[in-house]
Protein backbone atom coordinates (compact mmCIF):
# COMPACT_ATOMS: atom_id res chain seq x y z
CA UNK A 1 0.00 0.00 0.00
CA UNK A 2 1.06 3.59 -0.49
CA UNK A 3 0.88 6.51 1.87
CA UNK A 4 -1.67 8.95 0.45
CA UNK A 5 -3.13 12.27 1.45
CA UNK A 6 -6.08 11.52 3.74
CA UNK A 7 -8.66 13.10 1.40
CA UNK A 8 -8.40 10.26 -1.12
CA UNK A 9 -11.12 8.21 0.60
CA UNK A 10 -13.44 11.23 0.60
CA UNK A 11 -12.73 11.90 -3.06
CA UNK A 12 -13.45 8.28 -3.90
CA UNK A 13 -16.83 8.66 -2.17
CA UNK A 14 -17.45 11.82 -4.19
CA UNK A 15 -16.45 10.07 -7.42
CA UNK A 16 -18.73 7.07 -6.84
CA UNK A 17 -21.60 9.43 -6.00
CA UNK A 18 -20.94 11.47 -9.14
CA UNK A 19 -20.90 8.32 -11.29
CA UNK A 20 -24.24 7.27 -9.74
CA UNK A 21 -23.12 3.67 -9.27
CA UNK A 22 -22.92 1.40 -6.25
CA UNK A 23 -19.71 0.50 -4.44
CA UNK A 24 -20.06 -3.04 -5.81
CA UNK A 25 -20.42 -1.78 -9.38
CA UNK A 26 -17.44 0.55 -8.91
CA UNK A 27 -15.34 -2.39 -7.71
CA UNK A 28 -16.48 -4.58 -10.60
CA UNK A 29 -15.43 -1.94 -13.14
CA UNK A 30 -11.87 -1.86 -11.78
CA UNK A 31 -11.56 -5.55 -10.87
CA UNK A 32 -11.64 -5.41 -7.05
CA UNK A 33 -14.00 -6.82 -4.43
CA UNK A 34 -16.76 -4.65 -2.88
CA UNK A 35 -15.20 -5.22 0.56
CA UNK A 36 -11.96 -3.64 -0.67
CA UNK A 37 -13.84 -0.58 -1.94
CA UNK A 38 -15.59 -0.34 1.43
CA UNK A 39 -12.23 -0.40 3.22
CA UNK A 40 -10.98 2.43 0.99
CA UNK A 41 -14.02 4.57 1.69
CA UNK A 42 -13.69 4.01 5.43
CA UNK A 43 -10.01 4.93 5.32
CA UNK A 44 -8.87 1.54 6.58
CA UNK A 45 -6.52 0.96 3.64
CA UNK A 46 -5.35 2.97 0.65
CA UNK A 47 -5.57 1.95 -3.01
CA UNK A 48 -2.18 1.12 -4.50
CA UNK A 49 -0.64 3.44 -7.07
CA UNK A 50 -1.48 0.89 -9.77
CA UNK A 51 -5.10 0.78 -8.65
CA UNK A 52 -5.34 4.56 -8.73
CA UNK A 53 -4.12 4.44 -12.33
CA UNK A 54 -6.82 1.88 -13.19
CA UNK A 55 -9.48 4.13 -11.59
CA UNK A 56 -8.20 7.14 -13.54
CA UNK A 57 -8.11 5.27 -16.85
CA UNK A 58 -11.46 3.55 -16.37
CA UNK A 59 -13.44 6.65 -15.37
CA UNK A 60 -11.44 9.39 -17.12
CA UNK A 61 -10.56 10.88 -13.72
CA UNK A 62 -8.05 13.71 -13.38
CA UNK A 63 -5.03 12.18 -11.52
CA UNK A 64 -4.24 15.46 -9.76
CA UNK A 65 -7.77 15.65 -8.42
CA UNK A 66 -7.89 12.04 -7.20
CA UNK A 67 -4.44 12.00 -5.61
CA UNK A 68 -4.04 15.61 -4.46
CA UNK A 69 -7.45 17.27 -4.59
CA UNK A 70 -6.36 19.71 -7.31
CA UNK A 71 -8.31 20.73 -10.41
CA UNK A 72 -11.47 19.21 -11.85
CA UNK A 73 -12.69 15.70 -11.08
CA UNK A 74 -12.67 14.55 -14.70
CA UNK A 75 -10.37 15.12 -17.63
CA UNK A 76 -11.79 17.11 -20.58
CA UNK A 77 -14.75 15.46 -22.24
CA UNK A 78 -14.41 13.77 -25.62
CA UNK A 79 -16.49 15.06 -28.51
CA UNK A 80 -19.94 13.47 -28.56
CA UNK A 81 -20.05 12.88 -32.31
CA UNK A 82 -17.02 10.58 -32.24
CA UNK A 83 -17.32 6.80 -31.95
CA UNK A 84 -15.37 4.02 -30.29
CA UNK A 85 -14.74 1.06 -32.60
CA UNK A 86 -13.80 -2.17 -30.83
CA UNK A 87 -12.98 -5.56 -32.43
CA UNK A 88 -15.24 -8.45 -31.42
CA UNK A 89 -14.28 -12.14 -31.68
CA UNK A 90 -17.71 -13.84 -31.80
CA UNK A 91 -16.32 -17.38 -32.09
CA UNK A 92 -13.70 -17.08 -29.33
CA UNK A 93 -15.40 -17.80 -26.01
CA UNK A 94 -13.67 -17.51 -22.66
CA UNK A 95 -14.69 -19.76 -19.82
CA UNK A 96 -15.79 -18.62 -16.41
CA UNK A 97 -15.67 -22.29 -15.49
CA UNK A 98 -13.42 -25.18 -16.44
CA UNK A 99 -11.87 -23.81 -19.61
CA UNK A 100 -12.84 -23.92 -23.27
CA UNK A 101 -10.82 -24.36 -26.41
CA UNK A 102 -10.68 -21.20 -28.52
CA UNK A 103 -12.69 -21.14 -31.72
CA UNK A 104 -11.87 -19.63 -35.06
CA UNK A 105 -10.56 -16.10 -34.53
CA UNK A 106 -13.05 -14.41 -36.85
CA UNK A 107 -13.14 -10.68 -36.16
CA UNK A 108 -15.94 -8.17 -36.61
CA UNK A 109 -16.14 -4.59 -35.38
CA UNK A 110 -18.60 -3.01 -32.95
CA UNK A 111 -19.19 0.73 -32.79
CA UNK A 112 -20.24 2.65 -29.69
CA UNK A 113 -20.99 6.32 -29.39
CA UNK A 114 -18.70 8.02 -26.88
CA UNK A 115 -21.77 8.95 -24.87
CA UNK A 116 -22.73 5.28 -24.47
CA UNK A 117 -19.11 4.22 -23.90
CA UNK A 118 -18.57 6.80 -21.16
CA UNK A 119 -21.96 6.69 -19.48
CA UNK A 120 -22.63 2.95 -19.46
CA UNK A 121 -19.26 1.27 -20.04
CA UNK A 122 -17.05 3.92 -18.39
CA UNK A 123 -14.67 3.74 -21.35
CA UNK A 124 -12.91 6.76 -22.82
CA UNK A 125 -10.57 5.28 -25.43
CA UNK A 126 -10.68 2.26 -27.78
CA UNK A 127 -6.91 1.79 -27.56
CA UNK A 128 -6.10 -1.88 -26.89
CA UNK A 129 -9.72 -2.91 -26.26
CA UNK A 130 -11.36 -6.10 -27.52
CA UNK A 131 -14.67 -7.89 -26.97
CA UNK A 132 -15.06 -11.62 -26.27
CA UNK A 133 -18.08 -13.71 -25.16
CA UNK A 134 -18.05 -15.28 -21.68
CA UNK A 135 -19.64 -18.63 -20.79
CA UNK A 136 -19.93 -20.31 -17.39
CA UNK A 137 -20.72 -19.05 -13.90
CA UNK A 138 -17.42 -19.27 -12.00
CA UNK A 139 -17.02 -15.47 -11.97
CA UNK A 140 -20.56 -14.75 -10.81
CA UNK A 141 -21.81 -12.47 -9.40
CA UNK A 142 -19.04 -10.23 -10.80
CA UNK A 143 -19.35 -11.48 -14.40
CA UNK A 144 -22.55 -13.29 -15.44
CA UNK A 145 -22.52 -16.01 -18.06
CA UNK A 146 -23.53 -14.94 -21.56
CA UNK A 147 -22.17 -11.40 -21.44
CA UNK A 148 -19.60 -9.78 -23.72
CA UNK A 149 -16.38 -9.00 -21.83
CA UNK A 150 -14.51 -5.81 -22.66
CA UNK A 151 -10.79 -6.46 -22.17
CA UNK A 152 -7.64 -4.35 -22.32
CA UNK A 153 -4.88 -6.24 -24.12
CA UNK A 154 -1.91 -7.16 -21.94
CA UNK A 155 0.49 -6.05 -24.68
CA UNK A 156 -0.88 -2.51 -24.30
CA UNK A 157 -0.45 -2.41 -20.50
CA UNK A 158 2.57 -4.62 -19.97
CA UNK A 159 1.79 -5.15 -16.29
CA UNK A 160 -0.31 -7.60 -14.27
CA UNK A 161 -2.36 -6.10 -11.44
CA UNK A 162 -2.46 -8.49 -8.51
CA UNK A 163 -6.08 -9.45 -7.85
CA UNK A 164 -7.22 -8.15 -11.23
CA UNK A 165 -9.45 -10.19 -13.54
CA UNK A 166 -7.77 -11.46 -16.71
CA UNK A 167 -8.37 -13.51 -19.81
CA UNK A 168 -5.80 -16.30 -19.62
CA UNK A 169 -4.76 -19.02 -22.03
CA UNK A 170 -3.35 -22.22 -20.50
CA UNK A 171 -2.11 -24.53 -23.23
CA UNK A 172 -5.13 -24.43 -25.57
CA UNK A 173 -7.83 -23.46 -23.08
CA UNK A 174 -9.18 -20.01 -22.29
CA UNK A 175 -10.25 -18.81 -18.83
CA UNK A 176 -11.37 -15.60 -17.19
CA UNK A 177 -10.09 -15.51 -13.58
CA UNK A 178 -8.55 -13.30 -10.93
CA UNK A 179 -4.77 -13.53 -10.88
CA UNK A 180 -3.24 -13.77 -7.41
CA UNK A 181 0.56 -13.80 -7.16
CA UNK A 182 2.29 -16.10 -4.68
CA UNK A 183 5.82 -14.64 -4.62
CA UNK A 184 7.08 -17.02 -1.93
CA UNK A 185 6.52 -20.04 -4.16
CA UNK A 186 6.82 -18.13 -7.44
CA UNK A 187 3.45 -19.34 -8.68
CA UNK A 188 0.08 -17.96 -9.78
CA UNK A 189 -3.31 -18.67 -8.27
CA UNK A 190 -6.23 -18.26 -10.68
CA UNK A 191 -9.25 -17.57 -8.50
CA UNK A 192 -12.98 -17.60 -9.24
CA UNK A 193 -15.40 -15.21 -7.54
CA UNK A 194 -17.95 -18.03 -7.26
CA UNK A 195 -16.97 -19.98 -4.10
CA UNK A 196 -18.23 -23.23 -5.68
CA UNK A 197 -15.08 -23.32 -7.83
CA UNK A 198 -11.66 -24.28 -6.53
CA UNK A 199 -8.70 -22.05 -7.48
CA UNK A 200 -6.39 -23.14 -10.29
CA UNK A 201 -2.79 -23.18 -9.04
CA UNK A 202 -0.06 -22.73 -11.65
CA UNK A 203 3.23 -23.88 -10.19
CA UNK A 204 6.60 -22.36 -11.04
CA UNK A 205 7.52 -25.09 -13.51
CA UNK A 206 4.25 -24.58 -15.43
CA UNK A 207 4.31 -20.78 -15.76
CA UNK A 208 5.50 -21.00 -19.35
CA UNK A 209 2.18 -22.65 -20.22
CA UNK A 210 0.30 -19.49 -19.22
CA UNK A 211 -0.33 -16.63 -21.63
CA UNK A 212 -2.01 -13.44 -20.34
CA UNK A 213 -4.25 -12.07 -23.07
CA UNK A 214 -5.86 -9.07 -21.41
CA UNK A 215 -7.40 -7.46 -18.33
CA UNK A 216 -11.17 -7.47 -17.82
CA UNK A 217 -12.55 -3.91 -17.82
CA UNK A 218 -16.32 -4.31 -17.89
CA UNK A 219 -19.04 -6.27 -19.67
CA UNK A 220 -21.93 -5.69 -22.03
CA UNK A 221 -25.14 -7.60 -21.19
CA UNK A 222 -26.69 -9.73 -23.94
CA UNK A 223 -29.53 -8.11 -25.90
CA UNK A 224 -32.99 -8.72 -24.44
Amino acid sequence: MVALETGVSERLKELINKLSISQAEFGRKIGVKPSTVSDWLKGRINPSTRTLKIIEDTFNVNPEWLREGKGEMFLPAIEEEEEIVVPLYPDVQVSAGFGVEPGEERKVYVKFSYEFARKFLKLTSPNGLELVPVIGNSMEPTIPSGVMAVIKLYEKEGVIYDGGIYIIRIDNELFIKRIIRDPLKNRLILKSDNPDYEPIVVEKEDLDRVHIIGRFITYIPPPI
